[in-house]
């Protein structure tokens, strides 16, 4: 069901993918990284003091060890002072050693805090700067899963390589220790570890490959499961639970599948390392105990040595540990970089133009829309005086609102021009366009939270009498205060708590308080009762007031009041005129007034309008 629209449609449709190649991506990762360290530079540079620290701490109290077993083997019985000052010092630094892993660990905390939250509020600041056309035509599953689940993995990538550069330096003053004590020693100790790159490079790339895999798939999911909550009353109606239900079980089961192939991919990393580290200390004990025998070797020397290489083991692992955890990482790392980008199609000028007020016209001048190379419309040109109200009308699909969306350029048309004042959109700064324009939508929008935080929207400044005047206005007020909290009541999510009429004067409301001079309508009424509808097209009636007004409705009566209607068909502009005109000389429009005088009733008093001309031909002419 669901599942069905979710497949590999979802995935080419996202414009997250193929936007750079993959050497560009790692480029941009290492100077990103590097940009948010400088932002951090004192707590990186703290964190790497205390890295030092510990490592070099930790080699100095298996120093001290085989310093003390040294002096067993040496001092008489009565100086036992000396074996209590070597112990006191070996816990002098032991607890040296536990405050600055101590410091450590709090400063890479703040680290990865600090950068999830500094890529948390770019992402989103880079989201709210895009094209509305951008989050039309992408997956909103992807979106949040990128958003969200993907800028963790930045403070993941901060864990890991935090663990990569203290496992580093412990195994580093390790190694200087057991080289002090014994080089050839060591050498042989040693000699495993190169091996120990084999899990990283084979198998990362497994990894890697299963963590692609395992992201789509969650991806996926989180889409269906949007839809699901969308579409909730068809699924209920339809009966469809069962299959919906099947649908996500077969996501959920390859996602899982992934996660168990990476655990498998890991595990066999960490089983490849642990046999390398037993063989590394097979060959400690056995050349060592041999120089023991010839008495080449001390016994302590040998016996701090295994205490190094039972102690190197662990940082090594970590090692590993952290290098597949990087792996698993990079395909939500690559994603999160492709939408940070990912370049806006309407785009501010360079030295943007100054908007005089007040508002006096608005031309389109030979201007067209394609979408992937598929013309929407072409050449309409129209001159729009302030005040004048015009009405868009044409069959659907016809993209009617595509052009109403070129007004506030929520995208540019794609050939002429829209001038606002005669300055053409392009010259001018974005938010000077939005501050002229208001949008009522057949799907009115809420935000969760008040009555009265959903009407300040359209201007946060304003005092609570203005918001009351507006509501008035809009003629919600009287319906709010039976509310149980009055303007204080909660809109829920999406405005689950009120009527779709509610929901729309509220949106009028809004539209009211802002007050700008510029109303765009796209089917205001369309989705609502014949009551709810009258007192909404009352509301609209005061928003429209010396405004310059663009209305789309499918009800041609809605439009009849209009100054001028364009007519759209075929990708053109058929005709332009007063609904009396348009009944003389477009058959399209007189076509879509009969078919809807047919069945709609006509206002009271009213009665259709009669011919004057030969009636347009019929669909079968």
């Amino acid at each position: 069901m669901v599942a069905r629209f979710l497949g590999p449609a979802a995935e080419r449709n996202s414009p997250l993918n193929g936007v750079h190649t993959r050497t560009r991506i790692r480029f941009h990762r290492l100077w990103e990284v590097t940009t948010l360290l400088r932002a951090h530079r004192w707590a990186a540079l703290g964190f790497v003091a205390c890295s030092i620290g510990v490592s070099a701490s930790r080699a100095s109290i298996l120093w001290l060890i085989k310093d003390f077993l040294d002096k067993i083997l040496g001092i008489p019985f009565d100086k036992t002072w000396i074996l209590y000052a070597v112990a006191g010092a070996i816990f002098l630094v032991w607890l040296v050693s536990a405050a600055f892993e101590w410091a450590s660990k709090v400063l890479q905390q703040e680290l990865m805090r600090a950068i999830e939250y500094d890529t948390l509020m770019k992402s989103v600041h880079h989201l709210l700067r895009l094209s509305v056309r951008f989050f039309d035509r992408s997956s909103h599953g992807d979106l949040l899963v990128t958003v969200r689940t993907d800028i963790v993995a930045m403070r993941d990538m901060v864990n890991a390589y935090c663990t990569i550069v203290v496992s580093a330096l412990t195994t580093l003053s390790f190694a200087a220790v057991a080289f002090k004590i014994s080089p050839w020693l060591t050498f042989w100790g040693l000699i495993v570890l190169p091996l120990a790159a084999w899990p990283i490079l084979v198998l990362g790339a497994r990894i890697r490959q299963i963590a692609e895999k395992r992201r789509t798939v969650g991806y996926k999911i989180f889409d269906l499961l949007v839809q699901l909550f969308r579409g909730i009353r068809l699924i209920k109606v339809y009966q469809a639970e069962g299959a919906e239900e099947k649908s996500c079980g077969t996501l959920s089961q390859a996602y899982y599948r992934q996660l168990l192939k990476a655990a498998n991919a890991r595990a066999t990393a960490g089983m490849v390392m642990e046999s390398l580290a037993g063989f590394g200390m097979v060959l400690v004990v056995v050349i060592g105990g041999i120089q023991v025998m010839r008495h080449e070797l001390q016994w302590p020397s040998l016996l701090a040595i295994l205490m190094v290489f039972l102690s190197i083991k662990e940082p090594v692992k970590q090692v590993v540990h952290s290098q597949a955890t990087l792996k698993e990482l990079l395909p939500s790392l690559d994603r999160m970089e492709r939408l940070l980008a990912t370049e806006t199609d309407v785009r501010e000028p360079a030295r943007p133009m100054e908007l005089d007020r007040p508002l006096r016209s608005i031309a389109f001048e030979k201007v067209g829309f394609s979408y992937d190379s598929h013309s929407i419309f072409q050449g309409i040109s129209l001159q729009v005086k302030a005040g004048e109200t015009i009405g868009i009308a044409g069959p659907s699909g016809v993209g009617k609102t595509t052009l109403l969306n070129l007004i506030p350029r929520f995208c540019d048309p794609t050939e002429g021009r829209i001038l606002l004042n005669g300055i053409d959109l392009k010259e001018l700064r974005q938010n000077d366009i939005m501050a002229q324009m208001s949008i009522v939508t057949q799907d009115p929008f809420m935000f969760n939270g008040t009555i009265h935080d959903n009407i300040l929207y359209g201007r946060p400044k304003a005092s609570t009498d203005e918001v009351i005047r507006a509501a008035r206005a809009a003629n919600v007020h009287e319906e709010i205060l039976l509310l149980p909290q009055g303007y204080q009541t909660p809109a829920g999510v999406g405005g689950v708590n009120l009527s779709g009429g509610q929901k729309q004067r509220l949106n009028i409301a809004r539209a009211l308080l802002k007050n700008a001079p510029i109303l765009l309508l796209d089917e205001a009424t369309s989705s609502l009762d014949s009551v709810a509808e009258i007192k909404v097209q009352q509301a609209i009636e005061k928003l429209m007031q010396g405004r310059t007004c663009f209305i789309i409705s499918h009800r041609l009566s809605a439009l009849r009041n209009a100054d001028r209607i364009l007519v759209l068909h075929a990708g053109r502009l058929d005709a332009i005129g007063t609904h009396a005109n348009l009944l003389r000389k477009s058959a399209i429009y007189a076509q879509l007034w009969e078919a809807q005088s047919r069945i709609e009733p006509f206002p009271v008093g009213e009665a259709p309008v009669e011919w004057v001309s030969d009636p347009p031909p019929s669909p079968e002419d």
